[in-house]
């Protein structure tokens, strides 16, 4: 059995006592502070995608507020250099029938993050490209033709060299069929 002295006897009446005096008094422990409100995230931003151009009427409001926000009127077609899109109506009957796409790295742009149709990506080969969605309607040095799908694509190649099969892609042309 385990002996106190006296000066521990009194250190732990006086405890007591204290513990004792504050629960009469209804002295409490103080409650934990509650935790910061969080603020709840802002809404993400739709970062529009080549499906939001193609197709649409120029005059849309809905279409004049997005191109007058993210794009500028170049010399031939529409510029969205925040976006990596350029847009065009070809045919003069309002309807924006003709996107190109630039790569995210290219010069003064930032590059079009969004999905590439037809599951290709930025970095696919000639050969990955062919794997993916065939042989092209035409083809030329630089570029591939896919009328049928309504899309073309130029390769980071020398237009004048034969066609090399890793040259990577360089530019994505979607168009109306």
């Amino acid at each position: 059995m385990r002996t106190f002295t006296v000066a521990t006897r009194f250190i732990l009446v006086v405890l007591a006592g204290l513990v004792l005096a504050a629960c009469a008094c209804g002295w409490s422990v103080p409650p934990a502070r509650p935790p910061a409100p969080t603020r709840a995230p802002a809404p993400k931003q739709h970062t529009p995608q080549y499906s939001d151009f193609l197709g649409k009427n120029q005059y849309d409001p809905e279409f004049l507020n997005m191109s007058q926000r993210y794009c500028k009127l170049g010399q031939y077609a529409w510029i969205c250099p925040g976006l990596g899109i350029e847009f065009l109506n070809s045919r003069g009957d309002n309807i924006v029938d003709l996107v190109w796409l630039d790569p995210p790295g290219t010069a003064n742009i930032k590059g079009y993050e969004g999905e590439l149709p037809y599951g290709l990506t930025w970095s696919d080969t000639r050969a990955d490209v062919e794997n993916k969605i065939g042989l092209p309607d035409r083809q030329y040095n630089f570029s591939w033709e896919y009328t049928k799908l309504g899309i073309g694509i130029s390769y980071n190649t020398d237009p004048l060299s034969k066609p090399d099969p890793s040259a990577t892609i360089e530019q994505i042309r979607i168009f109306l069929r």
